[in-house]
């Protein structure tokens, strides 16, 4: 269970005062594409919802086996975005997962211990209907680090912009790839480009 030594509960404004510290965890997003679907299938187009739906599991696949295999600067948990309203809510104690999807369980740590990462666009809770303008507009995903509030990190703190680094391993970084040709379901691996800047910023640390 995930508790807070500032003794935020949910529903609790959060506490601003403190600067971010380093991060002892991340909590990656996973993206479901479940409000995405729903709109197809309520409009009676239910193949091509259920194809979002599995090129979503597709694409958390490969999140997970890159964070998993190339981000080891601190501990990496994982929660799906139909539940990111309890983390800006500061109600997350039944909500994250390890890499296999199974709930955990570690030490009390405080909001300014932790960043949220996603591989999407720059949209909060509750906006995800923006995604197709981005995508329309030619915009591409990306990698975003932020607060616990769903903002980016203050610079120059580390942010997922200006990532340095090839995009991956033609080689071995493939087998992190995902590329629909069907739908805007892709996914570029960036954890190793992360861990980089995370330890050139905060200094390597020991999990």
């Amino acid at each position: 269970m995930l508790c807070f030594s500032s003794g935020a509960n949910a529903g609790n404004k959060p506490d601003t005062s403190n600067a971010l510290q380093t991060p002892k965890i991340i909590l990656v997003e996973l993206y479901t594409g479940s409000r995405q679907a729903s709109m197809y299938k309520k409009a009676g187009n239910t193949a091509y919802g259920d194809m979002l739906l599995a090129e979503a599991d597709s694409v958390n696949t490969k999140i997970i086996a890159d964070f998993n295999d190339n981000f080891n600067f601190c501990p990496v948990y994982y929660f799906y975005d139909t539940n990111a309203n309890h983390i800006l809510e500061r109600s997350i104690e039944a909500i994250l997962l390890d890499k296999n999807l199974r709930p955990v369980h570690f030490p009390p740590i405080t909001h300014n211990e932790y960043r949220i990462v996603k591989y999407g666009y720059n949209i909060g809770p509750g906006h995800e209907s923006s995604e197709a303008v981005f995508h329309s507009s030619g915009i591409r995903k990306k990698l975003l680090v932020l607060t616990p509030d769903y903002k980016p990190v203050p610079k120059p703190q580390p942010n997922g912009k200006k990532l340095s680094g090839p995009l991956y391993n033609k080689k071995s970084g493939v087998r992190y790839v995902y590329i629909s040709k069907k739908t805007n379901s892709y996914y570029i691996p960036k954890a190793k480009h992360l861990n980089r800047a995370f330890e050139r910023f905060f200094g390597k640390q020991a999990n």
